[in-house]
């Protein structure tokens, strides 16, 4: 038998993707089956969509499972219809339709958000309206820039805005589905690009999170916007939130991805700047002396109070002394006093040093069940309580323990819990015996640049 002469019979479409279209055509229909011929020769002039003659593009061809055919521009009120094809030849065996039907829709504009943003471009904008899912191909022109396609539905489309090629001002948006063109006029106005002028404080520790203020124009232009360095040829990103026009607030990226307790000295990062839509120019803002501080840490406890309680001391690799400036944000001592009350000192000097001899404020808590500590943060770090502060509280009714062997090392920020109040006796239980006091409620404080994340 000649080669020439055998074909698939039995075609079978399994998929037809898309099934709605502009009458206007140039829509490009994928058909996907089951013996859809040997050849893509079979198929040319053998395709019809909903009536209308679609052409087989050999680019698309797939022996056997798939055709691609472009649609020629239907007929007035063209009716919703399946896709019919023959192989090589319109005999009973070799033909086939579809069970879905491709519709022909006509795609509008209802508006777009947001309608403004900056000259440079980036701007994720969202153009509304009916059948914008319909088709093959859109394409989205600002002026005479191509909008960068993103997603699409029937009711959005959605794409970012590319830079301006005439500076600020308004351009005309226009939308094209296939070969049909929207007519309804939509505008996008291209703005000045948001600067910075200032950013408070201008210092964090190295771990990060430490609430910051941006100052600057055109701020709530910027979609999504994020503070950005970059430090030892690693980046480190974090979020912003946009106030109004001239104010934003983020957090401190963090120096390291993983901190390194032995970073004890003054940092700059190499870059500091921000991603603002496609602002390129504030990638990189040089016009800070923005200062990563070293994590605060404590040490333990060298010598006692003369209450018998013990206080933590303010700990730097390169020794300060209570009574020297330090390089933390912040500061706590937690300790109890004759009475068991529970003080909690907070030490602040701007920016961002600490003097021992200088207390900022005392704040007490006091509740119905008894003095409380309460347990400050600094930067992101919660304050707590050593794991083996417990060997150095001091007992009521007895003698003091003696004090585990500490390791040299630094602790990291933590204030000890003081001891307990003394309370009443209480009832006994229903075994005999006696209740069991309850113990000073820890609530949370901010202190330094806390943020609470």
């Amino acid at each position: 038998m000649d080669s020439r002469n055998v074909k698939c019979t039995n075609p079978r479409i399994t998929e037809v993707t898309p099934i709605a279209g502009p009458p206007e055509g140039g829509t490009r229909v994928t058909i996907r089956g089951l013996n859809l011929g040997l050849s893509f020769s079979e198929m040319v002039n053998n395709v019809q969509v909903a009536g209308v003659q679609c052409t087989p593009q050999e680019d698309g061809y797939i022996i056997a499972e798939q055709i691609v055919c472009e649609m020629d521009p239907a007929p007035i009120n063209a009716a919703p219809g399946p896709v019919t094809l023959c192989v090589g030849e319109c005999r009973p065996e070799l033909q086939t339709h579809s069970s879905q039907l491709f519709s022909f829709v006509t795609p509008t504009v209802t508006g777009l958000s947001p309608s403004r943003g900056p000259e440079s471009g980036g701007t994720k904008v969202t153009i509304m309206g009916e059948n914008l899912g319909a088709g093959s191909n859109v394409n989205v022109l600002f002026g005479n820039q191509t909008c960068e396609f993103f997603e699409r539905t029937m009711t959005e489309i959605v794409c970012f805005s590319a830079p301006s090629l005439s500076g600020v001002g308004p351009v005309q948006v226009s939308v094209s589905v296939d070969r049909a063109q929207v007519r309804e006029s939509l505008l996008f106005e291209y703005i000045d690009d948001p600067t910075v002028q200032r950013i408070e404080p201008e210092w964090s520790i190295a771990s990060g999170h430490t609430p910051l203020v941006v100052t600057g124009t055109n701020l709530d232009v910027v979609q999504e916007p994020r503070i950005r360095i970059k430090y030892a040829g690693r980046e480190s990103v974090n979020v912003c939130k946009v106030l109004n026009t001239t104010s934003m607030s983020c957090f401190a990226p963090s120096l390291t991805a993983e901190y390194r307790p032995g970073l004890d000295s003054v940092k700059h990062a190499d870059e500091f700047g921000f991603i603002f839509n496609n602002v390129q120019a504030l990638l990189v803002y040089n016009n800070t002396n923005f200062l990563y501080y070293p994590k605060p840490l404590l040490r333990a406890p060298q010598h006692q109070r003369r209450d018998g309680a013990e206080a933590w001391i303010p700990h730097h690799s390169q020794g300060e002394e209570p009574g020297a400036p330090g390089v933390w944000g912040c500061e706590a001592e937690l300790h109890g006093a004759d009475r068991g009350d529970a003080v909690f000192r907070h030490r602040v000097r701007d920016p961002a040093a600490v003097r021992a001899a200088q207390p900022h404020r005392t704040v007490q808590s006091h509740g119905a069940g008894g003095w409380a500590a309460r347990v400050p943060r600094c930067g992101a770090h919660p304050v707590g309580q050593p794991a083996d502060a417990a060997g150095h509280r001091e007992h009521r009714g007895g003698r003091r323990p003696a004090p585990h062997h500490r390791h040299p090392r630094a602790h990291r920020l933590q204030a000890q819990v003081p001891r307990e109040r003394p309370h009443p006796q209480t009832p006994a239980d229903a075994d005999g015996q006696p209740g069991v006091p309850r113990r000073p409620r820890v609530q949370g404080s901010v202190c330094g640049a806390a943020d609470g994340h």
